[in-house]
């Protein structure tokens, strides 16, 4: 599963996880092995389910919690998807990809409430925080904040 998973050929590589659940229903990495198949599919809620599982089988796996971001964000439930990935950074306050997959979602968030890429991820640089970067935007604390050529044409 895993060498298929690495070639990119993710449903064929989950179709291997699925035999070896069969097998090891209680190991938890192969159903976070197949989360990240079901992931690269676009099959968020499977791999959601799949998630899910890692971490009742694994509660103190940072990497079954971020499974659960990934596919909560591809269900755009990005509230809940930021809660699994700050409980990566619990288990694992050194996970880069949990900090660019907090940041993504949360300039996401701000990008679906109307405001520009530019704005967003100035935002969240500055205030990291959800609620105090669409503060910030909303009383116009990032006025005259300099926001480059290229990231304007960006959007």
């Amino acid at each position: 599963g895993n060498r298929r998973a690495e070639s990119g050929q993710f449903s064929a590589a989950a179709d291997l996880f699925t035999d070896a659940i069969r097998l090891h229903r209680d190991d938890y990495r192969y159903h976070a092995n197949r989360s990240f198949c079901y992931d690269r599919l676009g099959q968020y809620d499977r791999a959601l389910r799949d998630a899910n599982a890692a971490v009742r089988l694994a509660p103190a796996w940072a990497k079954g919690y971020f499974r659960k971001g990934r596919a909560l964000a591809g269900l755009k439930q990005y509230a809940d998807a930021e809660v699994a990935f700050e409980h990566v950074l619990k288990l694992d306050r050194r996970c880069t990809d949990a900090i660019i997959e907090l940041q993504r979602i949360r300039v996401q968030q701000l990008m679906d409430m109307g405001f520009s890429r530019a704005q967003s991820e100035l935002a969240i640089r500055k205030f990291v925080k959800l609620r105090l970067a669409l503060d910030s935007l909303l009383a116009g604390k990032l006025e005259g904040e300099y926001v480059s050529e290229e990231e304007e044409e960006e959007e």
